[in-house]
C-alpha cells in the first residue's frame, strides 16, 4: 500500500483540471430538473444530490471522482493514506462547494506554507496526490 511519503501532491493545475471535469453534471443536472419541472427550487435541490452521487460517495470509498481518475489524482488521509470514508468526505465536500464558492481565498490557500493543501483538505485531515507518480508501487 502506498502511503503519503510515497507519493507527492497533485499540483495545482492538476486538480483544477479534475475540477472542471467534475463540474459538468453540477451544472447540467440542477439545470434539467430546473427545465423540467419549472421550478428553482428543485433544480437546487439536485445540488446536493448531485454532490452525494458524483463526488462524495466515489471519493469516501476509493479517494477520487470521475474527473480525480481521469487526471490521475486521489484524496487520502494525510496519515494513513488511505481513502477517507464518508463523514470525512461530506465535510470535504461542504467546504469545498459551500464555504470555499462564497470564500474564494479557501481554494487559493493552496499555494500559502508549501503544504499544497485548500481548506478543504485541512478541515478533513486530506492531502490530494498524485499515486502513481515517482513511484513503481500501485496503491492498495
Amino acid at each position: 500500500m502506498n502511503t503519503v511519503s510515497t507519493v507527492r501532491h497533485a499540483s495545482f493545475g492538476t486538480r483544477l483540471g479534475a475540477w472542471l471535469i467534475d463540474a459538468i453534471p453540477y451544472s447540467l443536472v440542477p439545470s434539467l430538473v430546473f427545465r423540467i419541472t419549472g421550478e428553482w427550487i428543485y433544480g437546487l435541490a439536485a445540488y446536493p444530490i448531485v454532490g452525494l452521487l458524483w463526488s462524495v460517495l466515489p471519493e469516501a470509498r476509493t479517494g477520487s471522482t470521475f474527473g480525480k481518475l481521469v487526471v490521475g489524482i486521489k484524496v487520502l488521509d494525510q496519515r494513513s493514506g488511505i481513502p477517507i470514508g464518508l463523514p470525512r468526505s461530506i465535510v470535504r465536500w461542504l467546504v469545498k462547494y459551500v464555504v470555499c464558492s462564497v470564500l474564494p481565498v479557501g481554494y487559493l490557500w493552496y499555494f500559502r506554507g508549501g503544504e499544497s493543501r485548500t481548506w478543504a483538505d485541512l478541515a478533513a485531515g486530506t492531502v490530494v496526490v498524485t499515486p502513481y507518480a515517482d513511484s513503481e508501487v500501485e496503491p492498495g
